[in-house]
């Protein structure tokens, strides 16, 4: 079982803190300003998003836990619930604790979103602007089925594109001939996110490092 912890605000799993807040407005690749507001959660401001067909994912992982001490309450805060759950919501937690539906992660290469931001000129001046609270989106959770999440989960690969606005996914099958799986990801399928800080060359025009923003550590 995974050290997994899910509040309002956060998410630990395998030890990283990402964050919750205004995650229906979250996807793969965005780009915006981290707020941090006195008397609510902090949240990304997404302000555009980082060309993506050239992205490869880097990892996704299935989490496998009992949620031991995750409240309901919890569970669904700062989410479009219909949008993760599909139709499940009512039942959402029992069915995670019993394995119907997982939560799974999926991470961009960082090499892929940082070359990525620097190619898009509009992209790197409003990150510019925001100072040091520029921040991108490597990094998203979302609800996949039992049967889906297997897909996922076992598969070395997992290819890319986006549609409309629309991150698509898909693996090949395991068994030989078979079609494989896919999914969708739109902001109101996230169910929390993990953001990167920049670090920028001297004349602050380029970027030449990502690093991790963990929830209440930065």
């Amino acid at each position: 079982m995974s050290d997994l912890k899910i509040t309002d605000s956060h998410m630990v799993f395998e030890g990283m803190r990402s964050f919750r807040g205004g995650a229906s407005q979250v996807l793969l690749g965005d780009s915006g300003r981290k707020r941090e507001p006195i008397l609510s959660v902090n949240y990304l401001e997404v302000q555009g998003r980082v060309p993506l067909p050239k992205m490869k994912i880097r990892k996704c992982a299935i989490i496998e836990s009992d949620y031991a001490g995750v409240s309901e309450a919890d569970l669904l805060a700062n989410i479009d619930v219909a949008g993760v759950f599909k139709g499940s919501s009512k039942t959402a937690l029992k069915d995670l604790r019993e394995g119907r539906i997982k939560l799974a992660q999926f991470a961009i290469d960082d090499e892929d979103l940082r070359a990525a931001a620097n190619a898009a000129p509009n992209v790197i001046q409003r990150l510019i602007e925001y100072g040091n609270d520029a921040r991108l989106v490597d990094m998203v959770f979302t609800v996949l089925d039992a049967s889906t999440a297997e897909e996922f989960g076992s598969s070395e690969s997992v290819s890319l594109s986006l549609d409309a606005g629309v991150v698509n996914l898909s693996v090949d099958g395991k068994v030989s001939g078979s079609a494989g799986v896919s999914t969708s990801l739109s902001p109101k399928q996230t169910f929390a996110y993990g953001l990167a800080k920049l670090d920028w060359d001297d004349k602050k025009t380029k970027i030449v490092l990502l690093k991790k923003d963990q929830w209440g550590l930065s």
